[in-house]
């Protein structure tokens, strides 16, 4: 068989690899060969320049490189007239047209071979393996003719293990006892044993100007090449691979050329190498190979003839250079101590896969004015072998995409997928449109298959909305957070009317975990707040939204908007039990912002002054000061006892409990006041108005007879169980000229006062978390 360089697919062939990547089957249905002279173009072949004979399948299998292996036999039979082997090709069936296209080509030029016609003295009957690209389709197929397949040497080595004849025993040899066929015996190697080693010979008649010849007995190794009975001298004749010949002189018709192994009786040395890689390689790639039965005490020697090929122990590294020219394929040869073995590899050249759109469908109707068209990944072949810079994309009113009316060339936004901008399209017409890609090496790809829409009898829509509050990637986002979405919008405007808006939440980006949604919502149009025990604390959700108008139905949902949930949600209702206590309200300290929680009456109420009565020489001004609470000072020795009672309680697992400072204190009465009386007005001790608060949030105001008003807090109202007594309550702040004054407050009427410290009173103690 002549030595052909890697198959090449046609533009047929290439359009219908494509279209298996998109899961068509693909089914390979034959090979052909010919003498057809080698064309200028492969591209546009839709058959062999001249087909002398059709191939059918004997074997096929899906090799898992982007590649298939098609096994072909070939045979003399039904040939009339011999003929030179020029061009091969592979044919499959496009299930679109339900036709016959011509997959892929080679053609050798001038290593060519003959294939004499039927009846004379030499039968041709051979199988060989052809590979050919199928990229990532796994939707492959071909068309075995059963009465083809037939048993391969392979086949009956892996049976001869089977039939030798029983007994004997381990390390003896099996000889002929006599001429009768199945008469063998065993026997002792060490009895000695006479051996005769016979030549390996072929002949072959040619033809007026043959050259080449593709041996089927012979090996190039060690080869003797005789013509009309005299020896040619090696330097007129060359090996291509390890089993093709190559003449310097053509031959004229009936020279009789004989190919002699083992001449005169002598011994050939076989190369037993096998090989573990790939049967196709492309340009600019480096490709490894594993030499299944490597020996590490023989002696190995690579060569190639197309790149470098180097070794190291077992593996074989076979560099191709991004030049190299695909049509003449590699010939891989492996020489193990005195023998060689050649590997035939298909060469192919690095290419762009062909994009393919694939949204909207191909003759899609009811397609708005602002489509987003969408095409498949970047791929190469090799894969990785060139990255996407640009895309380019048209838009025509005909199929040939001779008239285009749009485009966006050399693209390096809009790689994959391109929303069409307004007033391109027109109502009730047909459009076309395709792609091609560009990467930094390899070029362009082809363009994809044009594919059709037609768009709309109308263009009216609604306009999709948007989440506009939270943020996207908000955090620390409440339990209850408000969703807002923009306003309802239509083109052409006020084409249509709000009726509705579905608000939904999820935990997953793809919305398939809705937790919550409220769907057709007549009331939330544009905003909504989300219930309480519906978001857990320290998650990411996920929302979006969808408007529904009267006339045009739904709008598309909105791009989706994440948040994450707070580590620690804070209480919203005042009196709410919460961190050991219950929660009093938002006290300010400088910059910083606190929950206000006070302690259970049960354990966190006493009646304490702050200071014991002593004698005159004690330092009552021994205080130290504490920074933050309310810019107060702080009592926190041992000789105060209201502070002390505050300090040592653990209350809920919490042991930070403290004595109020006055704004503190101001703000545990504005909120939780228990009984209905009338409120204390005018000035405090040092000229502020009864009740203002800097340091409360909100900002505390001065006191009217009538608000701050009693508690909606039931548990706080009087006679609850944490209502505050009618009487005054100890702050940790101190308060006039003296060291021993500190302020007080009624919880009876709300007054603010400065007292001496020696007096007993009411103490409620509080802690506070950072917000």
């Amino acid at each position: 068989m002549a030595d052909f360089p890697g198959l090449q697919m046609t533009a047929a062939g290439r359009d219908l690899q494509a279209k298996a990547q998109t899961g068509v089957k693909l089914d390979f249905t034959r090979a052909a060969i010919g003498d057809g002279a080698m064309p200028d173009d492969f591209d546009p072949l839709t058959a062999l320049v001249a087909e002398k004979k059709s191939l059918g399948l004997a074997g096929f299998e899906l090799l898992g490189d982007g590649t298939s292996k098609l096994e072909v036999l070939l045979t003399n039979k039904d040939v009339a007239e011999g003929f030179f082997i020029r061009e091969i090709g592979v044919f499959a069936n496009d299930p679109d047209t339900d036709t016959e296209i011509l997959y892929s080509y080679s053609n050798v030029d001038r290593y060519t071979d003959y294939l004499p016609a039927f009846g004379g003295a030499t039968i041709v009957e051979m199988t060989f393996d052809l590979y050919t690209v199928v990229g990532n389709a796994s939707n492959v197929t071909a068309t075995i003719n059963n009465y083809l397949v037939h048993a391969t040497k392979s086949d009956v080595d892996e049976l001869r293990p089977y039939v030798l004849p029983t007994g004997g025993t381990v390390g003896m040899q099996l000889r002929r006892a006599s001429n009768t066929d199945g008469d063998n015996e065993w026997y002792d190697p060490t009895e000695g044993v006479q051996l005769r080693i016979h030549s390996v010979s072929e002949e072959r008649t040619a033809v007026e100007g043959q050259t080449a010849f593709a041996l089927s007995k012979t090996l190039t190794n060690g080869l003797a090449v005789y013509v009309n009975g005299l020896r040619l001298p090696n330097s007129d004749w060359s090996a291509v691979g390890g089993s093709q010949v190559v003449l310097d002189n053509a031959l004229t018709d009936g020279d009789k050329v004989q190919f002699i192994n083992n001449e005169e009786v002598g011994t050939a040395s076989l190369a037993r190498v096998s090989l573990d890689g790939p049967d196709l390689v492309y340009q600019g790639s480096s490709n490894h190979y594993t030499i299944t039965d490597y020996d590490r005490f023989s002696n190995y020697v690579v060569t190639t003839n197309v790149g470098t090929a180097t070794r190291v122990n077992g593996v074989i590294t076979l560099d191709v250079p991004a030049d190299a020219a695909v049509n003449d394929g590699i010939v891989l040869t492996v020489q193990r101590n005195d023998g060689a073995m050649s590997f035939s590899i298909a060469l192919g050249e690095q290419t762009i896969a062909q994009p393919q759109i694939t949204s909207p469908e191909h003759n899609a109707t009811d397609i708005s004015d602002t489509p987003t068209f969408t095409a498949s990944a970047f791929q190469t072949y090799p894969a990785n072998a060139d990255t996407q810079i640009t895309a380019t994309w048209r838009l025509a009113t005909d199929g040939a995409m001779t008239n285009v009316i749009w485009e966006s060339v050399d693209d390096a936004v809009n790689l994959t997928a391109i929303t069409l901008p307004r007033e391109v399209l027109e109502e009730s017409t047909t459009y076309y449109v395709d792609v091609f890609y560009s990467g930094t090496a390899i070029g362009s790809s082809a363009h994809s298959e044009v594919i059709s829409f037609v768009t709309k009898s109308r263009f009216m829509e609604i306009l999709r909305p948007s989440i506009t509050a939270p943020n996207h990637n908000a955090l620390d986002v409440g339990e209850t957070p408000t969703l807002v979405a923009s306003a309802f919008e239509t083109y052409p405007a006020d084409s249509d009317t709000h009726v509705s808006t579905t608000w939904r939440v999820a935990t997953d980006a793809a919305m398939t975990n809705v937790i919550w949604q409220s769907s057709n919502d007549t009331v939330n149009l544009t905003s909504i707040t989300i219930p309480a025990d519906v978001l857990p604390e320290a998650t990411t959700f996920y929302v979006d939204v969808m408007q529904e108008g009267e006339i045009l139905g739904d709008s598309e949902p909105s791009i989706l908007v994440g948040f994450t949930t707070a580590d620690q949600y804070l209480p919203s209702v005042i009196g709410e039990p919460w961190g050991g206590g219950y929660y009093a309200g938002i006290i300010d300290s400088g910059s910083l912002r606190y929950v206000l929680i006070v302690a259970p009456r049960s354990s966190g109420h006493s009646n304490q002054s702050l200071q014991y009565k002593v004698s005159d020489t004690e330092d009552l001004g021994a205080l130290s000061h504490w920074d933050g609470k309310s810019n107060t000072a702080a009592i926190n020795d041992a000789f105060h006892p209201a502070a002390q009672f505050c300090s040592n309680l653990n209350i809920g697992g919490f042991n930070d409990w403290y004595l109020p400072a006055r704004d503190e204190l101001e703000l545990l009465y504005r909120n939780l006041k228990s009984n209905t009386l009338n409120n204390s007005l005018g000035s405090r001790d040092g000229g502020d108005n009864q009740g203002e608060n800097s340091n409360s949030d909100p900002l505390g105001i001065a006191y009217t007879s009538v608000e701050p008003a009693q508690s909606v807090a039931l548990e706080f109202k009087f006679g609850g169980f944490e209502y505050f007594a009618s009487g005054m309550y100890w702050s940790s702040t101190e308060g006039g000229a003296g060291v021993h004054l500190h302020w007080w407050q009624s919880f009876q009427n709300g007054q603010q006062r400065v007292f001496n410290r020696i007096y007993e009173a009411h103490v409620r103690a509080v802690r506070r978390i950072l917000i």
